[in-house]
Order: C-alpha cells, then structure tokens, then sequence
C-alpha cells in the first residue's frame, strides 16, 4: 500500500465533497442482501449505487457516513507528520467538527 500524499488527498476531498451528500441518499435493503442506494425527488429517482450483496451495501453505506469524518482524520494526521512542531492540541472531536463545517459550506 502507497502512503497518501496531501495532494492525493485534496483530490478524494473533493470527490466527496462533489458526491450526494449522504443525508439525501436513501437505502434499499432486499432480502437477498442487495441494495440500492437513490436520492428521491417526488416521483423520480436517481440511481447512485446498486450494490449486490449485503456486507457491500453495509460497508458502501458505512463509508460513505463517515467518509467527512475520516478525510478529516486522515488530512490531521498528515499534515502532523509534515510539520510534527504545530503541537497536539487535536482530538478526534474536532476533526468531526471541521468535517462537518466543510460540509455545511458545501454550494
């Protein structure tokens, strides 16, 4: 596995924030573990996932709740490792705040 560089994770920030935000999205669980996932607009509905299996539906779905909060984690931790003096004053709370922030600034 490749280390993640700042520049590559710049890129997969804007990837999710560019993606449907997870609050709009809706699950289709069936009962042969498969799913869809959709954003629904009154009679329409817009196809984003169509998974197979349930432990891929559970994890896509896992992930991309907490994909913010993990961008977060993964752009702290980097940038500690880049320049370790900026000091320690970080916890895992707010990580999830500044994820969040970027997602309410979302256009």
């Amino acid at each position: 596995m490749t280390d993640i560089t700042l520049e590559r994770l710049a890129e997969i920030e804007a990837l999710e924030q560019a993606a449907t935000a997870a609050e709009t999205l809706t699950v289709f669980r069936y009962e042969h573990g498969g799913g869809r996932v959709c954003v629904i607009e009154g009679d329409n509905r817009q196809l984003v996932a169509d998974l197979y299996d349930e432990p891929n539906r559970e994890m896509w779905v896992a992930l991309r709740n907490a994909a913010p909060a993990l961008l977060a984690l993964a752009r702290e931790s980097l940038e500690r490792r880049e320049n370790p003096e900026a000091g320690s004053d970080w916890s895992f709370n707010n990580a999830l705040h500044e994820a969040e922030k970027r997602r309410e600034a979302k256009p």
